[in-house]
Formats: structure tokens, C-alpha cells, sequence
């Protein structure tokens, strides 16, 4: 019988941020504020004889460097007696700014763990992860926000969760909607220059203003000015922000990624593009049975 373990990861979608620069990648990372989606990623790892690491993103072989920089970290020397074959599937576009990277890296340290019995703490592994998305520069605080407990996350603090700083935002079960226009690749964004003195300086503002009223609302408000003010979001993107409001709701683009998404009335969002919905959630990633 094959030996196998799957874990679960919800998504995160980063409204806005400011980088929290360290030399030290287990206390560099990002403030800001996001929200937990239900829909997320699911990861079963099974051993094979090949002494490789094989890892498989929705069916399709993959490079996927945070996950395979999480276990290497992990097998260490079980890895020259016998590989692994990851197969992660997502229940949100790639590349569309859900933190798929980070639901990846924390899934697959989750499942190997209990895989070899390696007995390591949820803090731990979700430091690894952390390490590896700040290394593989995918991410800054997905990792983070989405081990902390769901809902609605402020990140006050940079760094994994040993040594960042966190709040959340209580609110109730809320629908969420959104539609995906484009990818692109956060490693590009974050090493743009121009881009990057303007999230710095507008994403600290932003967080400044959502602790000084921390609600639902006001975050989906802020996260919008934010997308517009740093130059991210093009026409279609806009277009699409502009109706949810004219119609009632409140819209945003997710960081860094080319999807807008909303909550109240949003229904709109069919005439810019596939619509899908999922929920905000509140619990963490953990070990399926």
C-alpha cells in the first residue's frame, strides 16, 4: 500500500503592504492587511524511488521553487534514500495574487512532516515556508497571515510567525467574488524600484489608517486607494473596480496579482470576466485524514 499524506492551506489576498526589510529572512517580511479565502490548496505527497524531488502543480510538472526549497529543508538526508512526488491542487488562479506560492509551501511542509514523523512544531514549519517564499522572492507575508488563525489579518509587524507581529479584525462569514484578468509574477513587481518607494510609502499609510477604524469596509476602501495610488492597476482592472462601487459594493485588485475582488454587490463582475465566489474563512492549514 502507498504511503501517502495530504494536508489543506486556505489562499490569502494582500490588500495592500509596505515591506519590513531584515537581513535575516525569518524577520524580513511585509506589513499590511489581507483577507483568508476558503478556496485554497490542497497538496498529497507520497514517496517514490527516484531520489528526486517530483512536484506537480494542478497535474502539470512543475519547478515550483518555494515548495521544493520547503523539502529540501525538511528531508535533508532522507532525500539521497528516496525521492518525493508532490502534487498540489489549487482551487484559485496561479499567479492571480491568492498567495498560491505560500499555501503551496505550507501544505507541502505540513504533509511531509506527517509523512516521515518529524515531529516539528506548526510554528516551525511555517517558518520554513516563510523563508522559502522571502528566499525564492514569491512572497513577503502570505506564509504568515494565512498560519495565524483566518478572517481578516493585519500584519503590524514583518517576519515568519516567531518574530512578526499580528492582529485580527473580527468579522462575520462574508461572501467574496472576484474575477481574473491576468497573471503576473511578484517577483517582478518587487524588484521594481519605482513601483516598490510607492507601495513602501503608501502601504504604511494604509495601515495606518485601517487600525485607526479596523473594519471590513474600511480595508476593501483602503485596499482600493491603495492599488490605484502605487500605478498597478491598468484600465481593465479599474473599469471593473469602478463598477462594484457605482453598483454598491466595494472592490480591489489582489497584490500582485491582475484579479479584482469584491464583496457586497458584485455581481457586475460578469461583464468584465469569468466571475467566481468563494468565502472568507477562519481556521488554518492543517493535516487531512
Amino acid at each position: 500500500m502507498t504511503e501517502f499524506s495530504k494536508s489543506y492551506s486556505p489562499s490569502h489576498i494582500t490588500g495592500f503592504f509596505s515591506v519590513d526589510n531584515n537581513l535575516n529572512p525569518k524577520k524580513k517580511g511585509a506589513i499590511g492587511a489581507g483577507i483568508i479565502l476558503k478556496d485554497g490548496c490542497i497538496t498529497k505527497i507520497e514517496k517514490n524511488e527516484s531520489k528526486e524531488i517530483k512536484i506537480y502543480i494542478n497535474g502539470i510538472e512543475d519547478e515550483a521553487r518555494t515548495s521544493r526549497y520547503v523539502a529540501s529543508e525538511i528531508l535533508g538526508k532522507d532525500l539521497g534514500e528516496e525521492g518525493v512526488t508532490i502534487r498540489s491542487n489549487f482551487g484559485v488562479p496561479v499567479k492571480g495574487g491568492f498567495g498560491t506560492s505560500a499555501a503551496g509551501a505550507i501544505s507541502t511542509a505540513l504533509a511531509l512532516n506527517d509523512l516521515y514523523s518529524k515531529n516539528l512544531t506548526f510554528n516551525r514549519l511555517s517558518e520554513m515556508a516563510h523563508v522559502a517564499e522571502v528566499v525564492n522572492k514569491t512572497g513577503l507575508g502570505d506564509v504568515d497571515a494565512i498560519s495565524v488563525s483566518g478572517g481578516l489579518v493585519m500584519r503590524k509587524k514583518g517576519g515568519s510567525v516567531n518574530y512578526g507581529s499580528f492582529d485580527i479584525i473580527p468579522i462575520g462569514e462574508t461572501k467574496v467574488g472576484y474575477i481574473f484578468l491576468k497573471e503576473m509574477c511578484t517577483k517582478d513587481v518587487l524588484k521594481d524600484g519605482k513601483i516598490m518607494n510607492m507601495v513602501n510609502k503608501v502601504g504604511r499609510e494604509m495601515l495606518k489608517s485601517l487600525v485607526k477604524r479596523p473594519t471590513l469596509e474600511n480595508f476593501m476602501r483602503l485596499s482600493c486607494k491603495f492599488s490605484c495610488e502605487i500605478g498597478l492597476a491598468d484600465g481593465k482592472i479599474k473599469d471593473a473596480i469602478e463598477d462594484v462601487m457605482a453598483n454598491g459594493g466595494l472592490a480591489s485588485m489582489a497584490m500582485i496579482g491582475g484579479t479584482v475582488f469584491a464583496i457586497n454587490e458584485y455581481d457586475c463582475l460578469k461583464d468584465h470576466g469569468r466571475l467566481y465566489e468563494t468565502e472568507i474563512m477562519f481556521g488554518r492549514p492543517h493535516i487531512i485524514r
